[in-house]
């Protein structure tokens, strides 16, 4: 559920055409089968997730894996 406001907040940014997923891995330098696996599990590595969440305006703590969640300050 967390992982839909990175989703929409890229979905909104990217040209028509382009893949959410094809975006994600080109800003992170990483490939879209990570991201795909990233998205289905519903978190990203820490410092993925600051990437996105800088480049997005998403929140940090909806991007991490959730049992660090609580630790992160909001």
């Amino acid at each position: 559920m967390s992982m839909n406001s990175l989703l929409n907040a890229v979905a909104a940014s990217v040209p028509e055409g382009r893949g959410v997923q094809a975006e994600i891995a080109e800003v992170l330098g990483v490939t879209e089968p990570f991201v795909s696996k990233c998205i289905k599990r519903g978190w990203f590595p820490i410092d993925r997730a600051q990437a996105l969440a800088d480049k997005y305006e998403v929140p940090f703590a909806d991007l991490v894996k959730p049992r660090l969640r609580p630790f992160i300050n909001q």
